[in-house]
């Protein structure tokens, strides 16, 4: 009984004894970070919106080439001018004027009405003497001492002179009209350089048609159906640009030349020149098309438009083994554009806009109202994005646990030895310190000499990289510090590389074929874009990580995506060539 006792009580003290529980069997690390703020990775997407002046020219003449008519009728009052005696005088009837010809100013020749030759005036010293100064027969000048200027006469109309002729408006006529024109390229239209900012349109035209009176008087005098016909060439320099403000800005200068001049038809097959009554119409209209055009064009055309698409994008997009979901936050920033540039050979417009991208497991809107518009240099097609994806060290740690509950993963070592020996993976845990993550490990092994397993902590410290051949992976890890363990050199010696290749598996992400998957999903999508008039390719996508951030409570992987595109207006060749094909 004794004995039995005594066996127990050797029993457990070997089970204590072997059975050890180690909080660190290698040293932990301290939880060391940066408050770290991400920087605004601002992506860019430039456009170069590019035409040839040939396949500009062939559209416009392919759109223009039926023609244009137009027809209308209506009346309108005239008023002619006649000449004609006052019908309404009477010669002998007489009036209250004013005196209509006095001028209070002006001074008039005359002898003194006044002068009384036999009368006495009494002059110095109380000497009566005739005016010693009077000469009857001189003319001196005076005012007219008898007007009174609101003393109103009768007098008979002193304007009227009764054998003149005068000119007046007669009584108004309603006339009807009507008329049919007909409009037509003469030759193709031209596009030319003018400078950098101005395209020159040269738009030659011929016109013919019909023009008439309506009712049976102008019929019966052949007034109701006259032809008309003429050629004429308009040159517009024109220029397209927009404010800071958005404000679209429209330069229009229009000038022309008659090829053959307008005409008239007033008998058979006679006709007389209307260019000096058209010329100065046409005139008119030129001088003021740009104040026309800016009066109907509003800041607004644009500004309601844009507003209604500056704003806030955001996705939500499903990541990692815990099915947990990211945010695709997109928040535009600037926008940029030029005015329309030409050169020899081609019209182009450029536009850029800038926003911040980045993938979060919250909503984060940073987009404010609409910026200034900014003027935007020649560059060519491309985007060029970066997309900071935030993965949680919570949520690494699940998946790799996940993986270790599904997954038996036991090591053993390469090595023969007599008495068995393997180390199994239990629990993993992720945080970071400085510019390096830590991994620990929780492990129970089975060591020579040990009746039962060793459990505990095991710690590695790796730098997290992006390999050139677009891989994500740990490198450089090892093993913490050593604590006083009798264990450590054991495990060490054994299974260190086993541990080390088993976290690189673990932690390494080929990112090759996503990668792949995602060009190939771009090139799909682009090669469904099918457009009558509008053609785009793409040269190239190239995806890889610019930036590993490590934060507190996560790892920022900031991706970089680069690619140039060209989009352009098919010419006529390009255009039959899609038809066939997608026939």
């Amino acid at each position: 009984m004794n004995c039995t006792k005594y066996l127990s009580v050797f029993a457990a003290a070997i089970l204590f004894v072997s059975c050890k529980s180690y909080q660190e069997i290698t040293k932990k690390p301290e939880h060391l970070y940066e408050d770290v703020q991400l920087p605004s990775y601002e992506s860019n997407l430039n456009l170069a919106l590019k035409v040839d002046l040939t396949t500009l020219e062939n559209k416009l003449n392919d759109v223009l080439k039926k023609g244009y008519s137009i027809s209308d009728d209506g009346t309108f009052e005239y008023k002619s001018w006649i000449k004609t005696k006052d019908p309404l005088y009477d010669p002998n009837k007489t009036i209250k004027t004013k005196d209509p010809l006095y001028s209070p100013n002006k001074w008039l020749k005359t002898k003194d009405p006044l002068y009384n030759p036999k009368k006495w005036l009494k002059g110095p010293f109380g000497i009566k003497t005739k005016n010693p100064l009077y000469h009857p027969n001189k003319w001196i000048e005076t005012k007219d001492p008898l007007y009174h200027p609101n003393e109103w006469i009768e007098t008979n109309n002193p304007l009227y002179h009764p054998n003149e002729w005068i000119e007046t408006k007669g009584p108004a006529v309603a006339i009807g009209y009507k008329y049919d024109v007909d409009f037509k390229l003469k030759e193709d239209i031209k596009l030319s350089y003018v400078d950098d900012n101005t395209l020159r349109v040269t738009v030659p035209i011929s016109f013919n048609g019909v023009v008439g009176l309506k009712g049976n008087l102008p019929a019966a005098i052949k007034f109701d159906k006259k032809n008309f016909d003429g050629e004429i060439q308009f040159f517009i320099n024109a220029s397209f640009s927009v404010t800071p403000e958005w404000c679209p800005k429209i330069g229009l200068a229009v000038t022309h030349s008659w090829i053959s001049n307008p005409q008239i038809e007033i008998l058979d097959n006679i006709y007389i020149s209307l260019t000096g009554m058209t010329d100065k119409k046409l005139k008119d209209i030129e001088s003021n098309v740009s104040k026309l055009i800016d009066q109907q064009i509003k800041c607004e055309m644009i500004t309601d438009i844009v507003k209604d698409k500056w704003k806030y994008y955001g996705f939500g997009l499903p990541a990692l083994a815990n099915g947990k979901e990211y945010q695709l936050n997109i928040n535009p920033s600037k926008a940029a554009l030029s005015g329309v540039k030409v050169s020899k050979d081609t019209l182009a417009l450029y536009a850029g806009i800038k926003a911040n991208i980045s993938l979060n497991d919250k909503i984060i809107n940073t987009t404010t109202s609409l910026p200034l518009l900014e003027e935007k240099t020649q560059t060519e097609s491309e985007i060029k994005a970066f997309l900071p994806l935030l993965i949680k060290y919570n949520d690494i740690e699940y998946t790799a646990n996940q993986y270790l509950k599904d997954n038996k993963v036991v090591l053993k070592p390469d090595i023969v030895l007599k008495q068995k020996a393997e180390v199994k993976l239990l629990e993993m845990s992720f945080y970071p310190n400085g510019d390096e993550v830590v991994v620990g490990v929780k492990l129970k092994a089975k060591l020579p000499g040990n009746l039962f397993p060793v459990s505990g902590w095991v710690y590695l410290l790796g730098k997290p990289v992006m390999t050139s051949n677009k891989k994500f992976e740990l490198q450089d890890i090892d093993f913490t510090m050593t604590v006083d363990n009798k264990f450590y050199p054991t495990i060490s010696t054994l299974f260190k590389p086993l541990i080390i290749n088993e976290i690189k598996r673990q932690t390494t992400r080929d990112l090759t074929n996503n990668i792949l998957d995602i060009k190939k999903k771009i090139f799909e999508k682009v090669n469904t874009f099918k457009h009558d008039e509008i053609g785009f390719t793409i040269n190239d996508i190239d995806f890889g990580i610019h930036e590993i951030v490590l934060d507190k409570e996560e790892i920022a992987l900031v991706g970089e995506l680069n690619s140039k595109f060209n989009i352009f207006l098919k010419s006529k060749n390009e255009h039959n060539d899609f038809t066939q094909n997608d026939r």
